[in-house]
């Protein structure tokens, strides 16, 4: 419920974030460790979308898509790492 709260009333640019993202982004982590990229896009993406600025992490969740044939996204994600 609270990254509800986060996503919804904290600015973007919010330090917060990063702290209530942390939690998704080792998860997936573990899960690209052990070869599950489902599971990881799956945390990645919840990361993001509590903290999107994460250049670190939106950088991984790129390379898992691009790993996963999704080369068009790959180059999105690439390119709004760009625009911030």
């Amino acid at each position: 419920m609270m990254e509800s709260i986060v996503i919804a009333q904290l600015p973007f640019e919010d330090s917060r974030r990063a702290s209530w993202a942390s939690y998704h982004v080792d998860k997936a982590r573990q899960f690209e460790q052990n070869n599950m990229s489902e599971q990881a896009l799956y945390e990645y993406r919840r990361a993001l979308k509590i903290n999107p600025y994460d250049v670190d992490s939106r950088q991984s969740y790129a390379k898992l898509l691009l790993n996963r044939g999704y080369p068009a996204r790959y180059v999105g994600q690439l390119k709004f790492v760009q625009s911030i």
